[in-house]
């Protein structure tokens, strides 16, 4: 077998094929498991659950192999049995001295592992889970000895502007993160944690409780994980300044308030409630992000005068070091969105040492637009991280080409900068029309840029299509040369439209967005002024894609997690119904009757798949958005058709 036959996602930095194969007899699928861990010393908890993980998989893999051998001179038939135990043998790895690094053995002994810490046994143990995906209870003789190349590794979830999942979706995805190697998770909130001094902010939202994030601290520990605390403290405060109580607190009437303003003494006095209230729920970390990104009417209402004395760079630097002072006082390092850096370059080394700049690009760029994106951060001295996004928000899957360029190219350039930590973001503008779904393969492949950094270009796994079965086998757990086909297809949707508009693929926007009432035929794009440009051709292309992806995503049962296909298959169907009903408004194309019958489908779907792994707050949003595009199907578009009870 070749090193590159290997769906392992991170892709390892080092293999060594010894050749052949071992097996456990059938005694290994036995109640219980198989495997069972000798260390020498008691087993830790850690070490106890991710054997058990591994046994977990076994059982639901059986005996049988995906991926038959390129052996010669061996088939998996005639492989030697081995005792179904791991041994913790740290003298017998040449391990580098890294807190993560570890080594994994697979020979006639047996299956053999090290590791620097707890976390790097975890993770030897999760590189086996891989391969009994791929292979089941025969496995290829190697050697593998690896290494993170970024010490923080992590995923932001967007849990604000559009879906609050439930735990028990939260939980499957930190399996997803445990098993793909990331050591950290944020959920970003700007109203949805229920604050029991100020429960109307959340109110109607279907808010995360401090039992909830407790629930889910402990969840992530035990998986080596931690749940970094993330809540906004400065702009994006409209939930909250709508609200009677806090309305004073706005620094103007941009957007109904948008801002909180530093020139109001509540403002401070609100965040300290809010930080006494919500930080006490995370105990695996002293990091915490206070985001204060996009304050676009600072310096124009409240604060005006101050902004004129002191410049809007200090004003913005005051407000920063009040907010590092409330965090500190409960033993928080601050991270921050680097805006202000990016900005106010001049103002980065007054910003206190301690400071954690998270430095964001969404879009694909050259290796050297970034670099000088990150210089600011690294002139400063301060600790940064670089921070690509998933390509997923705005849209109805994800664009595929712009997630990988962005997720890798930031990575090389983020390691060349000297940047600490990766952290991939994952936004809900706009109402999370995607599903969860969506961002499993630029999660995946931000696991395999953030662990290899600039050399995940350069072995065979990060290839497109050889990644894109590796993400099947070790993600999906499947086979098919069907998905990887479907990925493509819907990851290379928004090319076809033949246009370019940052953080948004057409689709989303012809699902929803309402026709002009004095010409029905003609939709309205706001300020989206490219979309103007598509043509008919370019709709007809893109529906063509749709229509042929939606049955290359088959439901298969039996599969440990088969809701990412039905996920995606309504992604499909939704972005096909967007272009049929791009078509008929804009020429003619199409039976109305037909197309709102269609949409009547499609919305009680998205309701069922909303509901199944999401609370309640916000689907209202979605759900009114739908009728209110399919009131334009009616012969008087100012007729109301409405779907269902909300």
């Amino acid at each position: 077998m070749k090193a590159a036959t290997l769906a392992l996602i991170p892709y390892p930095r080092q293999i060594k094929r010894a050749g052949g194969w071992v097996r456990f007899g059938d005694s290994a699928f036995a109640s219980g498991g198989p495997l069972e861990l000798r260390s020498g010393t008691a087993t830790t908890e850690s070490q106890t659950l991710g054997v058990e993980f591994v046994n977990q998989d076994l059982a639901r893999r059986g005996s049988g192999a995906r991926n038959e051998p390129d052996d010669a001179d061996q088939t998996r038939t005639g492989a030697p049995r081995v005792d179904p135990v791991i041994v913790l043998a740290p003298e017998s790895f040449d391990i580098p001295n890294a807190e993560e690094a570890y080594g994994l053995r697979i020979s006639e002994r047996g299956i053999e592992i090290a590791g620097r810490s707890e976390r790097a046994i975890f993770a030897a143990l999760q590189t086996l889970r891989q391969l009994v995906r791929q292979f089941g209870s025969t496995l290829p003789q190697l050697e593998i000895i690896d290494r993170p190349a970024f010490a923080h590794r992590g995923y932001m979830l967007d849990v604000s502007r559009g879906k609050v999942p439930k735990l028990e979706t939260l939980f499957e995805l930190v399996d997803t993160l445990a098993l793909l190697k990331y050591n950290q998770l944020q959920l970003y909130i700007e109203h949805t944690f229920a604050f029991e001094r100020h429960p109307e902010i959340s109110e109607g939202h279907s808010p995360l409780t401090s039992e909830d994030i407790r629930t889910l601290d402990e969840y992530c520990r035990r998986r080596h994980i931690r749940l970094v605390p993330n809540l906004q403290s400065f702009g994006h405060a409209t939930h909250i300044l709508s609200r009677e109580r806090y309305r004073h607190l706005a620094e103007s009437d941009f957007r109904g308030g948008w801002t909180l303003s530093p020139a109001e003494p509540g403002t401070y006095e609100l965040l300290a409630e809010f930080y006494e209230e919500f930080l006490p729920n995370f105990g695996a970390t002293d990091l915490f992000n206070v985001n204060c990104d996009e304050t676009w009417d600072l310096g124009k209402g409240k604060s005006a005068a101050i902004a004129e004395h002191d410049g809007k760079g200090k004003l913005y630097l005051g407000h920063l070091l009040r907010v590092r002072e409330l965090a500190a006082h409960h033993g928080r390092r601050t991270m921050l969105w680097g805006d202000v850096v990016q900005k106010y370059p001049e103002l980065a080394r007054e910003l206190p040492d301690d400071v954690v700049l998270l430095n964001w690009e969404y879009e694909a760029a050259d290796e050297q637009s970034y670099r000088k994106r990150l210089e600011p951060a690294r002139a400063s001295g301060r600790e940064h991280w670089v921070c690509p996004g998933s390509s997923a928000w705005n849209s109805l899957f994800f664009r595929k080409a712009n997630a990988r360029r962005n997720l890798l190219d930031f990575a090389r350039a983020g390691l060349d900068a000297g940047a600490t930590g990766y952290l991939v973001t994952d936004w809900g503008d706009n109402g999370h029309f995607n599903g969860l779904a969506a961002s499993l393969w630029p999660l995946a492949f931000g696991a395999q840029c953030a662990w290899n950094g600039g050399e995940a270009a350069t072995n065979d796994t990060a290839s497109r299509m050889t990644f894109d079965r590796a993400f099947c086998s070790t993600v999906l757990q499947t086979e098919s040369e069907r998905i990887p086909e479907a990925l493509g297809l819907l990851g290379g949707l928004v090319e076809d439209f033949e246009i370019r508009v940052p953080n948004n693929s057409p689709e989303r926007w012809m699902l929803t967005w309402p026709t002009d009432a004095e010409r029905p035929d003609r939709m309205l794009l706001g300020d989206l002024a490219p979309y103007d440009r598509i043509t008919k051709r370019a709709v007809e292309t893109a529906l063509a894609r749709c229509t042929g992806a939606i049955p290359l995503f088959e439901i298969s049962e039996g599969l440990a997690a088969p809701d990412w296909q039905s996920e995606w298959r309504l992604s499909a169907a939704l972005a096909a119904h967007a272009c049929r009903r791009f078509l008929y408004h804009n020429f003619g194309a199409g039976d109305p009757r037909a197309l709102a019958s269609e949409m009547q489908a499609l919305r009680a779907a998205f309701e069922e798949s909303w509901s199944h792994s999401n609370r309640s707050g916000e689907l209202t949003q979605n759900l009114t958005e739908l009728d209110r595009a399919a009131a334009c199907y009616a012969e008087d578009p100012r007729q109301k058709i409405t779907f269902g009870s909300a």
